[in-house]
């Protein structure tokens, strides 16, 4: 994954499991997770304006990305909150387990892909500052490739939350439609199958831009 950042960026520098967490508020329970789900942890790539040859503007100054290698598939969630809440810096996760990985990052909240052969996650260098880069790759990573239509003007963070509705919605829809086959009266089967509409008519105005009364975002 990281051969598409410039050779430059590249550390891979490993850091002793025992001394990263000591520099973390951990519970009980997350250092116990972090000791058995953890193998090893490595600073891949430091990007930085002078590696990167850009402007020095913003509030981001470095990205780290932490190749954290897996003793088994699943890690405690909470670890990697914890992580980067408390890193001077913005940190991109590389998980790693066998011949897979994912990535992950946190902004406001944490965001992570599906699992992928080794060498498939793509990403890409976008922007002219690091603040514009890190903003990408949260476009990139947390809103994925989306056959959807951006509002214009969009910001980043009503980006996210269209795409929160947009998954409660679907969640909502499914919920809906498979109430609708169980019901038998045939009242209100028309009842629920008209409600149903309604909710796919909001979801599909959702995913072209438009808030939750149908008209069109204009951003601010």
């Amino acid at each position: 994954m990281m051969n598409s950042f410039p050779s430059g960026t590249y550390l891979h520098r490993r850091i002793p499991k025992e001394a990263f967490y000591k520099h973390l508020s951990l519970t009980g329970k997350q250092k116990e997770n972090f000791t058995h789900q953890i193998e090893a942890l490595y600073i891949e790539n430091s990007l930085t304006a002078d590696k990167l040859h850009l402007e020095k503007k913003g509030d981001v100054v470095e990205i780290d990305v932490l190749r954290i290698e897996l003793r088994e598939k699943e890690l405690d969630s909470s670890l990697l909150e914890a992580i980067a809440r408390q890193n001077p810096h913005q940190l991109l996760f590389l998980l790693c387990f066998e011949n897979q990985e994912k990535m992950g990052l946190y902004y406001k909240k944490l965001y992570l892909t599906e699992w992928v052969d080794v060498g498939q996650t793509v990403m890409e260098l976008k922007g002219f500052s690091l603040e514009e880069i890190w903003n990408s790759f949260i476009q990139q990573l947390a809103l994925g490739e989306k056959n959807e239509t951006p509002a214009p003007k969009e910001s980043l963070d009503e980006k996210l939350l269209r795409k929160e509705k947009i998954a409660q919605l679907e969640k909502l829809v499914e919920e809906k439609e498979r109430a609708v086959w169980k019901e038998k009266q045939p009242k209100k089967k028309f009842g629920m199958y008209q409600e149903l509409q309604k909710l796919k008519k909001q979801l599909e105005g959702l995913k072209n831009g438009q808030n939750e009364n149908g008209k069109q975002e204009s951003g601010r």
